[in-house]
């Protein structure tokens, strides 16, 4: 989305720098387009990525869920097709922060790294109330939960008791994720992929630039 404004600019040595201008970052690995002579002219515009143009490295980095640590998720959301216990829930928090610390070595051995280094966590959200879609199966399985450890309970009760079980544990996951990656690597600039959070019709009508109430309130939350 990005490239193709660029694409059209008359001469690369008319673009400056608005005083208002934000970075823009850059991980395609269009090292791949280089080596077929079709060059992108990323520092004529002032984009930032990574020497060599390749996906991972002293620039940017991104760390997918299925790849990192021992992120939770059900496969293809199947709640049969539980990935490292499926729900936050039943994850071994520190299993996974052991393996974290590993991967961020690895994949930033430069201990002074000051890029952006994004965490894409997408297959479940850190809300319960926010699992809607494909993603219930994270509500339904932690209703499941609830229902084998408490069988005589109603319902109403089950769904309270699935709520506040997934945030607690949700919670944990995000923020010890986060935290312990910035001890790692302190001068880098963590977030999370999608975060904060909005939503996905923002801006389709005329002049409408801001993100649902509800969106706002999942991010005080």
């Amino acid at each position: 989305m990005w490239f193709l404004p660029i694409l059209f600019a008359p001469t690369p040595a008319t673009v400056v720098a608005a005083p208002d201008a934000f970075p823009v970052y850059w991980n395609i690995q269009t090292a791949v387009c280089n080596r077929d002579n079709a060059s992108v002219p990323l520092e004529d515009f002032q984009i930032i990525h990574n020497t060599g143009e390749g996906f991972m490295g002293d620039k940017i980095v991104v760390f997918y869920e299925r790849k990192f640590g021992l992120c939770p998720y059900y496969n293809n959301s199947d709640p049969n097709q539980p990935i490292n216990g499926g729900l936050p829930q039943n994850q071994t928090l520190e299993d996974h922060l052991d393996a974290i610390k590993k991967q961020i070595q690895t994949e930033i051995p430069d201990q002074n790294f000051s890029g952006l280094a994004v965490i894409d966590v997408e297959e479940f959200r850190p809300l319960y109330s926010m699992n809607w879609g494909q993603k219930t199966v994270y509500k339904k399985q932690s209703m499941e939960l609830i229902k084998a450890k408490n069988p005589n309970i109603d319902q109403e009760q089950v769904e309270k008791e699935a709520e506040k079980a997934y945030n607690e544990a949700a919670k944990k996951f995000f923020v010890a994720t986060i935290t312990t990656a910035r001890k790692l690597r302190p001068n880098a600039k963590w977030g999370y992929y999608d975060y904060p959070f909005c939503n996905t019709n923002s801006a389709n009508a005329e002049g409408d630039y801001e993100c649902s109430t509800q969106a706002k309130a999942f991010n005080d939350e």
